[in-house]
């Protein structure tokens, strides 16, 4: 007699469909962040950046989040 497993393409992965979903509307989310701080940002100014301690270059750091130090 023959005994069938179950098993799934994804075996050893919690990555779903729901999982795959909320992945990319979270991407599409921080992308919208983004380029609204970069957008907003740019639209200041050098003297205005440099009231907030920036220069043009740190722009895309901040909008990033990456460490300025």
């Amino acid at each position: 007699m023959a005994y069938a497993t179950p098993t799934s393409a994804g075996a050893g992965r919690s990555f779903g469909f729901g999982a795959f979903v909320a992945y990319i509307r979270d991407a599409i989310a921080t992308r919208v962040a983004y380029r609204r701080t970069f957008t907003q940002l740019s639209r200041l100014n050098d003297r205005e950046l440099a009231d907030i301690g920036l220069v043009r270059c740190d722009i895309d750091k901040v909008c990033t989040g990456r460490d300025m130090r």
